[in-house]
């Protein structure tokens, strides 16, 4: 069950990487959540990353974790 759960949140992760890449225009290894915390001081982007924490209310700060969790992936793929 733990597995199918690991690859339901990557199929989850590459959707919001792939909105991000072609409706919004960004970085194609960065989520929505990541760019929102990386542009929260920007009046768009403010009101997006409000959103998508309030609909990750479980989460501390889901954008800045989706942030963290980007740039660890990034990290791991540049060792190899």
């Amino acid at each position: 069950m733990a597995r199918v759960i690991t690859q339901l949140l990557r199929i989850a992760a590459w959707f919001s990487q792939t909105v991000n890449l072609w409706l919004l225009l960004g970085h194609h290894d960065q989520t929505v959540s990541a760019r929102c915390w990386v542009n929260r001081h920007r009046p768009g982007w403010r009101t997006a990353y409000r959103v998508i924490n309030a609909v990750f209310f479980w989460q501390d700060d889901h954008c800045y974790t989706s942030h963290l969790q980007d740039v660890e992936f990034a990290m791991q793929i540049q060792q190899h």
